[in-house]
């Protein structure tokens, strides 16, 4: 379970809080779907998963990544996470070697053609985010950052340090 601040609002308010949270966790759940249908109609032609799409996606910001950092990104076990590689290899889409220093970390990289999907990938969820973000006028754009910002480093603040994305070294 994890620990949360001690809420400081009186019960009217904090219940307030309590319905703009279930509608957020909603919201959010139907745009994750929307764009991973868009991701999937958009990849259809490769023979990829939307997890393995969401893997080179994470591999194009987060190169020579470690595999305990891609299987915490998709929120997926380790073993999950090798068999998502294992499938992505032999796509020959990621390439996956033993770290120089520490030869008991896995590390797993993007090949050129596993750079080129995930950039076609994220191509298309970018034009879907700029079609969504025009319903909103420069100054709505603005306050609609800063508060995702602000519910991030929120949400960042109450996690511990293992589950956070990228909190490895060399990320």
């Amino acid at each position: 379970m994890i620990d949360s601040p001690a809420p400081t609002h009186n019960s009217s308010d904090q219940s307030d809080v309590d319905k703009y949270a279930a509608r957020w966790e909603a919201l959010l759940g139907q745009i994750t779907s929307r764009l991973d249908q868009a991701l999937g109609k958009a990849i259809e032609h490769t023979g990829l998963s939307t997890s393995q799409c969401r893997a080179l996606l994470f591999l194009l910001d987060h190169d020579r990544s470690t595999m305990s950092a891609l299987s915490s990104s998709l929120a997926i076990s380790l073993s999950a996470a090798t068999g998502i590689v294992d499938r992505l290899i032999k796509k020959k889409l990621v390439e996956r070697s033993r770290d120089e220093t520490d030869r008991r970390v896995v590390r797993v990289r993007l090949s050129s053609a596993g750079r080129e999907v995930a950039g076609t990938a994220r191509a298309v969820m970018h034009q879907y985010t700029v079609t969504a973000l025009h319903a909103l006028n420069g100054q709505e754009q603005d306050r609609l950052m800063k508060l995702m910002e602000t519910i991030a480093q929120q949400i960042g603040a109450v996690l511990p340090e293992s589950r956070q994305i990228g909190s490895e070294p060399n990320q």
